[in-house]
């Protein structure tokens, strides 16, 4: 029989490895608005890794009800949100194409308007990892801590991550490749909801 203090640091290690599994989504969006020279302030990914947080821990509150029912609908939510965000982007990038990568459109910091517009679909998108949690016996304060700290992170690497690639010389708009990868995001979220039915 395992003792109270290795089951609560199994405890954590699974809340812990669950968070950064159903983080990858945000690295590929900080990798999307650093690529295209954003500015992603402290306080835009503290909010939008706020915001996380709350879904993960509604989501374990309500556990095995949300596993049955609510996964599937929320990520299919936030694949549509994710497929306009990045149609929007390609469109973009077809009206300015000709000009300059980075316009005055697309350098500096983001608006508040544009955090909440990423950070509903992501929030969505982790319902599911955070009912699974829930099955699993995870607390919901554990799990929400673990998803505000991994979407952090992932974020600020992923936006380090793009913001060095572009300042480099690249052959394509970076709109156009966050466009694609937010479109890229919306596919996988599709396919998430399809396996979950």
């Amino acid at each position: 029989m395992s003792s109270p203090t290795n089951f609560t640091l199994s405890k954590h290690i699974d809340a812990s490895i669950l968070a950064l599994a159903s983080s990858t989504d945000n690295f590929t969006v900080g990798f999307s608005i650093g690529i295209r020279r954003k500015h992603l302030g402290r306080w835009a990914n503290a909010l939008i890794s706020l915001c996380n947080g709350l879904g993960a821990f509604l989501a374990v509150f309500g556990g095995r009800v949300i596993m049955e029912f609510l996964p599937s609908f929320a990520n299919v939510v936030a694949a549509l949100m994710f497929g306009v965000l990045g149609t929007v982007e390609i469109v973009s990038y077809c009206f300015n194409n000709g000009n300059e990568t980075t316009t005055s459109s697309s350098v500096g910091a983001m608006t508040f308007a544009q955090v909440i517009q990423l950070s509903v679909p992501m929030t969505l998108n982790n319902l599911a990892g955070g009912a699974a949690g829930g099955a699993m016996g995870l607390s919901p304060g554990i799990s929400g801590f673990y998803a505000v700290v991994a979407s952090y992170v992932m974020m600020h690497f992923g936006h380090m991550a793009g913001y060095r690639l572009s300042s480099t010389k690249l052959p394509v708009d970076p709109s156009l490749v966050s466009g694609v990868l937010l479109l890229v995001l919306c596919l996988l979220t599709i396919l998430d909801a399809t396996e979950a039915d």
